[in-house]
């Protein structure tokens, strides 16, 4: 039986507009849906690959960054990407405090009502 393979469907030129939890991207599908991005911060104008589809989310990484964030930095480690100790090299310092408090933030609200 020959097996056929799935086409890899790819998202064009997505506006990345906030960071949640374990540091990913998010944008909104125009049919409403969340989309959850790897390696992609507020600012970013991406295509993207979608790597999962369910009823209530798309997940995908970036295939290519179109437009680069003004927020958007060069990762001054070079194992960046590879060794995964530290995901927002890319992203200037006080940009990631300032995420890591709204993520926080986010969490207590939507995970403990408070």
């Amino acid at each position: 039986m020959a097996r056929t393979r799935k086409k890899k469907k790819i998202l064009n030129d997505i506006e990345v507009v906030d960071l949640v939890a374990r540091g990913k991207g998010f944008a909104t599908m125009p049919n409403g849906k969340a989309l959850f991005i790897d390696d992609a911060i507020p600012g970013d104008v991406v295509d993207v690959l979608v790597r999962k589809t369910t009823s209530g989310y798309v997940a995908g990484r970036v295939l290519e960054l179109k437009t680069p964030s003004p927020d958007r930095i060069e990762a001054f480690c070079e194992h960046f990407g590879t060794c995964g100790g530290c995901k927002w090299q890319y992203l200037d310092y006080e940009k990631q405090l300032q995420y890591k408090v709204k993520i926080v933030g986010d969490n207590f609200r939507r995970l403990g009502k408070l």
